[in-house]
């Protein structure tokens, strides 16, 4: 029972001990009274940290705190940001908790005393205001990992406790490993936290036990569940900057698509109040540079391009009026039927298919869409009150409807596309093999839609990283790296032959450009750039 109590003071010269009062405060009420929600990573630290959330996210402030007790000599060693922090001669912080120090050890007799009887609410005190986090994440169990991480790092590797406690943090979720690399980022320990995760597999580990798993094999293998997920792993392989959990990851939203890239959000930026990975830096995704919402741009449009050229073979005719429509109306102008059998009923056929098209193009890939030419929808006014008499006209008095596929419309018009490319290109492969009778097997849009299916997935798929970002090309030759090349794009050529089965890339006269090894790390990518980027596109119908 005796070490539940404070030592007593030493006897003055008289012979009668006296207690000082602060010391008797903190001995008999504060220990009654610290708050429950302070944590302690060193049971003798001499700092209390307060960690508060942002406005933005507060929204019940009794719970929108956390206190942790811990080192300041451990914060100094293995964080710049705390070093400079705690620095007398440079910050307030600093001399605040310099000469408040001081006041403990003249109230407790020395600094052995202070950190042994003190109370964690008697300490220095600093009050940090966290990053933007995910609402889901345990942010208290977040910042004790994050000053164990600290605590350990300056620590023997021979250490078993702090082996242990490296093991625990390399063995977290990436979601939760993305938050700590965010908090590094913030309060300084990028280099203590990289080098758990890049060479935690060099750690000594007991006889019998299974070596983990590296952790950056862990992480281009990774495979989020959502958006948020697949954003959080690119911000740690940016964080690490390992290329290949780069490009894999910019290749998988991408081709995911982001809630961020759609047309309802047509400028793409997120607010303050999201975490960093809706702000990816470098260049991949900012106001002046949004490289992978172009690429993702850039592939929609080349699915579009091939429905427009399968439409326009069939009978679909551009219309003048509007140069930036498509109107989809079967005409008898000069051009080459597709129908295999040249009959007497071949028009019909095409007519037919041109239809199917239509109706599978509309109601089941939801890649096209009505709308009129004769001038603008009216759009009712909200703030004029209508007549109780417009209940009673006529439904069908409707403007005249036209086909035009979904990347051409306006964005005040157009539903949301599909954004997840694979989806898109796996409802475009439910197309049916309809004709329009026995004799006209193979005239349909099947037999060719199919080849040049696949040789988008060919670049899309997720067994491939064709058209993530490639970290060392992009940042060392942004013009050459990014499919923003402007030059690039209209100096090529690409068309297919062989149902698709072949990609012919064509510099055109007098524009000659740079083709091949743009991309030193996967074969694929300069393919995919060319046949996604080149203005000009010829699918062999």
């Amino acid at each position: 029972m005796e070490d539940d109590f404070p030592p007593l003071p030493a006897p003055t010269a008289s012979g009668v001990s006296k207690t000082p009062k602060n010391l008797k405060s903190a001995s008999e009420g504060q220990r009654g009274k610290i708050d429950s929600r302070t944590r302690t990573i060193t049971p003798h630290g001499d700092i209390l940290l307060e960690f508060v959330t942002p406005a933005s996210q507060s929204q019940d402030p009794t719970s929108a705190s956390y206190k942790v007790r811990t080192s300041a000599a451990a914060l100094r060693q293995s964080s710049s940001f705390f070093a400079t922090l705690l620095d007398a001669a440079k910050f307030q912080e600093g001399r605040t908790v310099l000469d408040k120090m001081k006041q403990l050890d003249i109230t407790y007799g020395n600094a052995e005393r202070v950190l042994s009887m003190a109370s964690p609410d008697e300490l220095p005190q600093l009050r940090l205001e966290l990053p933007v986090l995910p609402g889901k994440i345990d942010k208290r169990r977040l910042l004790e990992t994050y000053l164990n991480m600290l605590t350990v790092w300056g620590q023997q590797s021979g250490d078993d406790d702090a082996t242990q406690t490296k093991e625990r943090i390399v063995d977290k979720p990436i979601p939760f490993l993305s938050c700590l690399a965010v908090l590094a980022d913030r309060f300084g320990g990028e280099q203590a936290l990289a080098h758990l995760l890049k060479a935690q597999y060099d750690v000594t580990l007991p006889p019998r036990r299974k070596a983990p798993e590296p952790f950056l094999h862990r992480l281009r293998g990774f495979k989020g569940e959502n958006e948020e997920q697949i954003r959080q792993a690119i911000y740690l392989a940016y964080f690490l900057e390992d290329i290949k959990a780069v490009r894999t990851h910019t290749h998988r939203l991408i081709i995911h698509g982001s809630d961020e890239w759609t047309s309802e959000n047509i400028h793409g930026y997120a607010g303050i109040d999201r975490p960093v990975w809706y702000h990816l830096a470098r260049g991949i995704e900012g106001k002046s540079l949004q490289e992978m919402r172009y690429r993702y741009k850039r592939i929609l449009d080349t699915i579009s391009n091939l429905q427009s050229s399968f439409l326009h073979a069939y009978g679909a005719t551009d219309c003048q009026p509007h140069p930036s429509l498509v109107l989809l109306e079967p005409t008898m102008t000069s051009r080459r039927l597709q129908c295999r059998r040249y009959d007497q009923n071949s028009v019909a056929c095409d007519s037919f298919h041109f239809g199917e098209m239509v109706r599978f193009f509309n109601t089941r890939t939801r890649s096209l869409q009505l709308h009129s030419t004769l001038g603008p929808a009216v759009i009712d006014d909200d703030t004029v009150d209508n007549d109780d008499d417009d209940e009673d006209e006529d439904d069908d008095a409707k403007p005249s409807q036209f086909l035009f596929p979904f990347a051409l419309a306006p964005p005040s018009r157009a539903p949301n596309p599909p954004t997840n490319i694979s989806n898109l290109i796996a409802s475009l492969r439910q197309c049916p093999e309809y004709q329009i009778n026995d004799n006209h097997q193979g005239c349909g849009i099947r037999r060719r839609l199919i080849p040049a299916l696949d040789l988008l997935e060919r670049f899309t798929a997720d067994n491939t990283w064709a058209v993530g970002i490639c970290l060392a090309d992009f940042e060392h030759f942004t013009k050459q790296g990014s499919w923003r090349n402007k030059s690039f794009r209209q100096g090529l050529l690409v068309s297919t032959r062989g149902g698709g089965k072949t990609l012919n890339v064509h510099c055109l006269k007098g524009r000659e450009v740079s083709v091949f090894a743009i991309c030193r790390h996967e074969p694929d990518a300069d393919l995919a750039m060319a046949l996604f980027n080149a203005n000009r596109k010829d699918w062999g119908l």
